[in-house]
């Protein structure tokens, strides 16, 4: 109406975006089949919401294919529907539990990090400090020698150093209730933090799902979230219209289909 000075009512809003679900139904299909036989898939979620009520959005990014989908659940049977009960390859992401279910997983050192800074930044204590300071070095440590070529046996040599780096740390004896659930994280994730030294596949780190999930972000400050569940779900089947542009523009090294 404003720059066109054309007429057009929400219904037909609505009918044009159920006529675009259905073109790009075969797509859709074509990329939840991809997502599942990706080798490696990095998962994230974000809120939504729908008609009123709190939801998730959430990316699946796999070998240069994104899968999104929007629910009223957070629970661990979304990746799962997402990605199959048999899904045999690697789920990189954060320590969210969801994830856990999975054969193969690694997690991700950044929202390690973050977690040590959080605390370091609650209180400065000896303690916080050393440990802070000790998972920088491993993993710019780690960083270094994943930018380099090594045989199957250096790679299993350094991620065997590295986790008992890790496991020496988490034994760490503190009175500190918050650091000493940090300590546990580690001890729990120890192997699947190691994961991307023994397979150079793997990344480090979380990001590739960080970056496919900010323009949903982006486009939930705009237009809030959906009205109905059948919006979410045509919104869900078509969301590479909304935010190919912006994905490809913030990982241009890949081109990813997106649903």
């Amino acid at each position: 109406k404003t720059y066109f000075n054309l007429e057009i009512s929400e219904g037909e809003i609505n009918q044009l975006l159920k006529k675009g679900k259905e073109v790009f139904k075969q797509k859709w299909r074509e990329i939840i089949e991809r997502i599942r036989a990706s080798p490696v898939v990095h998962p994230d979620e974000t809120g939504w919401r729908i008609d009123g009520q709190n939801g998730w959005l959430w990316a699946f990014v796999g070998d240069k294919v994104v899968r999104y989908t929007i629910s009223h659940s957070r629970g661990k049977g979304i990746p799962q529907k997402v990605l199959g009960k048999d899904f045999n390859g690697v789920v990189v992401s954060d320590f969210y539990a969801g994830y856990n279910q999975f054969k193969h997983k690694g997690k991700c050192w950044v929202h390690l990090l973050r977690k040590s800074k959080e605390l370091l930044t609650q209180n400065q204590t000896k303690q916080r400090i050393k440990l802070n300071s000790k998972l920088h070095s491993l993993y710019q440590e780690t960083l270094s020698f994943r930018n380099q070529l090594h045989s199957i046996k250096e790679r299993e040599e350094k991620a065997d150093f590295i986790k008992k780096e890790l496991l020496r740390i988490s034994q760490t004896k503190t009175k500190d209730q918050n650091l000493q659930k940090l300590f546990n994280l580690i001890a729990k994730h120890t192997s699947e933090l190691i994961l991307c030294i023994r397979n150079p596949e793997v990344p480090p780190d979380n990001n590739l799902a960080e970056r496919a999930i900010r323009p949903a972000v982006m486009a939930r400050k705009i237009m809030g979230g959906n009205r109905s569940i059948q919006g979410a779900q045509t919104h869900d089947a078509i969301l590479n219209n909304h935010l190919l542009d912006f994905f490809l523009l913030l990982n241009s090294l890949k081109k990813p289909l997106i649903a």
